[in-house]
Parts: structure tokens; C-alpha cells; sequence
């Protein structure tokens, strides 16, 4: 009877909590403090039974002289029960628990932003085109490196689904390279954010790794950027 009130009690708590708005630990709790009672509730068991009188100590009620005992089941058969209602309880309080871990555990998973890096579109010259190369896969690294985002290497759109597409172009002039950084919902296409990034043509070597680095910083901090790819920031 324990088992199933409690039972009960998580199913409406876990249905009011989002419309009470409840902090998300609140299920938890109970199931704690329902596990805690549970042993109370055992120890009273054995302790106490039900009489027609109502709740006395088991044993305690003396049979009246003269009168037939009333025909008991076996003391093998009350453990035999209660050991089977103990194992039920535990088996649920179990159940209640680890439904709660694996709650948690799909968040945690559903957490993560996941980012599909594309190849970038150049203009003519050889040089601009090793650029463009050199920075998807620096893009892909740095991205590696941070906490909460998972980066899609394949093409797949079934992999790609709930992703962001990071994609842009490549140009050179004379003095400097540019490049244009666009992130794309995968699902909707919508164009979640956009920046364009100068270097000294200079130092035309080092621009790919110096370029992903600029890119991402400016991606995790950038307000435009939806708050899948902040989170990544912020738990970093």
C-alpha cells in the first residue's frame, strides 16, 4: 500500500512540477524521502496490526478465558507475504529511481549542441582555396575542444538533424584575407548568426588556426547565437 501511495504521489508531482514550475530536484526529493519512510514503514508493520479494535502491537490483545483462538495463517506465511511486499516496494522505489536517472541522463544529452562544419566557398587561386581547407578543419578542432558541443563530421542529413551547419566564403586581396562565417539551423534554415573576420595577409600561414580561433570565441559569445551554443560557453 506504501509502495503504490508513493507510486501515485511521484506521478502527480511529476505532472504539476513544469505547471508549478518546481525546481527540477523536486522529484528526487521525493523519491528520497519516500525510500527514507519506507523502513519506518516496515518496522511498523511487523509491529502493529489491524483489529477490529484498530491499530494495537501485535501479540498485545489476550484471548478471553473459555473463548476459541481465532485460526491464524502460519508465521511461515505471514513472512512469506511480507517478504514478497518488502521485495515489491523496493522493486518500485528502484524503478522511480532510476526513471529519474535516465531523465536526467537525457537531458544531459539533449544538452549538448551538436555543429556541422561545411566547406567554405573561395574564390579563384590556389591559395585561397588550401585557406578555406585548412580553416574547416581548424573550425573543427577548436569546436572539439568545447564542452557541450559535439561536432558532425558526415554529410548525412539524418545525422545532421537538430545540428547547426557552420559554413561561409573565403576571399584574398591584396593585403588582407576575409571571411564570411555563417551558422544555419539545420531544421528550419533560418540563419542564426553571421560575422566577417579580417587577417594581415601577411601572416597567410598561420591564418587558418588564428581564424578558427577568432570564429569561435566570437560564436560562443555573441548574443545571437541560440542558447544551445551559449550554454556550451558557459558550462566550459
Amino acid at each position: 500500500m506504501y509502495s503504490v501511495a508513493m507510486w501515485l504521489v511521484c506521478q502527480i508531482v511529476d505532472v504539476v512540477s513544469p505547471a508549478l514550475e518546481l525546481p527540477d530536484w523536486t522529484l528526487r526529493l521525493v523519491i528520497v524521502l519516500g525510500l527514507i519512510g519506507l523502513p519506518v514503514i516496515i518496522i511498523m508493520s511487523w509491529l502493529l496490526e489491524i483489529t477490529p479494535d484498530g491499530l494495537v502491537i501485535e501479540g498485545a490483545a489476550e484471548v478471553a478465558p473459555g473463548s476459541v483462538p481465532e485460526a491464524r495463517p502460519t508465521r511461515i506465511v505471514d513472512c512469506v507475504i511480507d517478504g514478497s511486499l518488502i521485495l515489491a516496494a523496493l522493486a518500485i522505489g528502484a524503478q522511480l529511481a532510476i526513471g529519474a536517472i535516465g531523465t536526467e541522463t537525457e537531458a544531459a544529452e539533449n544538452y549538448s549542441q551538436k555543429v556541422a562544419v561545411a566547406s567554405f566557398r573561395t574564390a579563384a587561386g590556389e591559395e585561397a582555396v588550401s585557406l578555406a581547407e585548412g580553416l574547416a578543419i581548424e573550425l573543427q578542432h577548436q569546436l572539439t575542444t568545447q564542452h557541450g558541443v559535439t561536432v558532425i563530421a558526415s554529410s548525412n542529413p539524418e545525422q545532421l538533424k537538430g545540428s547547426l551547419r557552420l559554413t561561409g566564403a573565403v576571399s584574398m586581396s591584396d593585403s588582407f584575407v576575409r571571411v564570411a562565417v555563417t551558422v544555419i539551423d539545420f531544421d528550419t534554415g533560418i540563419v542564426a548568426w553571421s560575422d566577417v573576420f579580417e587577417l594581415s595577409r601577411a601572416g597567410t600561414l598561420a591564418a587558418p588556426a588564428e581564424l578558427a580561433q577568432q570564429i569561435v570565441a566570437a560564436m560562443l559569445i555573441s548574443a545571437d547565437i541560440p542558447p544551445p551554443v551559449r550554454i556550451a560557453r558557459a558550462t566550459q
